[in-house]
C-alpha cells in the first residue's frame, strides 16, 4: 500500500468512526427524546382521565341532585292530589247530604257563624226544599242552647245562585256559609292536620 493508499484509508476510518460518533449520540438523543415525551405524554393522560373522572363524579352528583328533586316534587305533587281530592269528596258529600243529615248540618253551621243578633239565613231553591218544617225553630232553639241569647235566626224568601249551604244576612252584612266557603276554609285550617293523618 502507497503512501497514499495509507492516507486516505486512514482519513476514512477516521470520518467512518467520526460518522458512528455522531449516529450514537443522535440515537441516544432521540431514545431521551422518546422516553421524556412518552413520559409527559403519560402525565397528560393521567392528568385527562383525573378531570374527567372528576368531571364524571360531579355529572353524578349533579344528576342524583336533579333526580332526587324530581322525585320530591313528584311526591310533594302526589300527596297534593291525594288532599286535594279528600276536599273535593267532602264537598260531594255536603251537596248530597239530605233530610236530617241536610238540615243537622246546617244548624251545627249556623249556630257556629251566627252573630249574636236578629238576622236572616239566605238558602238556594234546591236547599230551601230540603229544610224540615221545624228548622227554624230548630236552629233558634240551638243557638239559644249555645249562649246567643239576642240570636234569632229566620228562612228568607230570597233565594241564591249557590251550590249548597247558606248566607247569614245583617242588614246587609253577610257570612257566607256556603259549602264551597266551608271547604276552603277547611283548606286553610286543616291541610297541615290532614296531611299529618295521611303521611306520618
Amino acid at each position: 500500500m502507497t503512501g497514499l493508499e495509507k492516507i486516505l484509508s486512514g482519513i476514512k476510518e477516521e470520518s467512518e468512526a467520526k460518522a458512528k460518533e455522531i449516529l450514537d449520540e443522535a440515537a441516544s438523543e432521540a431514545a431521551k427524546f422518546a422516553e421524556d415525551t412518552a413520559k409527559e405524554a403519560e402525565g397528560k393522560v393521567s392528568e385527562i382521565k383525573k378531570q374527567g373522572q372528576a368531571k364524571a363524579a360531579d355529572i353524578k352528583k349533579r344528576g342524583d341532585s336533579a333526580a332526587d328533586l324530581i322525585k320530591r316534587k313528584t311526591l310533594l305533587s302526589a300527596k297534593q292530589e291525594i288532599i286535594s281530592s279528600i276536599f273535593d269528596e267532602a264537598y260531594d258529600k255536603l251537596l248530597k247530604l239530605d233530610g236530617a243529615a241536610y238540615n243537622d248540618f246546617c244548624i251545627k253551621v249556623a249556630v257556629k257563624n251566627a252573630q249574636d243578633k236578629a238576622g236572616a239565613i239566605i238558602f238556594n231553591k234546591d236547599g230551601k226544599t230540603k229544610l224540615s218544617a221545624d228548622f227554624e225553630s230548630k236552629v233558634n232553639a240551638a243557638l239559644k242552647a249555645a249562649g246567643k241569647n239576642n240570636a234569632k235566626l229566620c228562612i228568607s224568601d230570597e233565594v241564591r245562585d249557590i251550590k249548597g249551604g247558606f248566607i247569614l244576612s245583617y242588614d246587609g252584612i253577610e257570612e257566607n256559609c256556603t259549602f264551597e266557603a266551608l271547604i276552603d276554609s277547611a283548606k286553610e285550617t286543616k291541610i297541615d292536620a290532614v296531611a299529618k293523618i295521611l303521611f306520618n
